[in-house]
């Protein structure tokens, strides 16, 4: 089995100028505990996830009222986007 096998093609994604309780409400309206965080041209520049925030931020249904940006909760690991190619299986991948 392949990432391909099970991957989403329809990305949902977060801008970089969202506040936490934005975030927040994509990841319950969603059921996803993670999403990328885009700039102003669509490129990745992190991912915004549970884990990431921090704590107490959010509780309960105010999902993180008056909380600034999202970039106090994003990880910034490089992301990395392999294009699929008409080889992918001959090398296994």
């Amino acid at each position: 089995m392949k990432v391909s096998d099970v991957m989403t093609c329809d990305v949902i994604t977060v801008p970089r100028s969202a506040s936490l309780k934005e975030a927040a409400s994509v990841l319950v309206q969603h059921d996803i505990s993670g999403v990328p965080v885009v700039d102003g041209g669509g490129k990745v520049v992190g991912v915004f996830s549970e884990q990431a925030m921090p704590a107490g931020t959010c509780s309960g249904t105010s999902l993180c009222a008056g909380s600034s940006g999202t970039d106090s909760a994003v990880s910034t690991v490089p992301v990395i986007v392999v294009p699929q190619t008409a080889n992918d299986d001959e090398e296994g991948l």
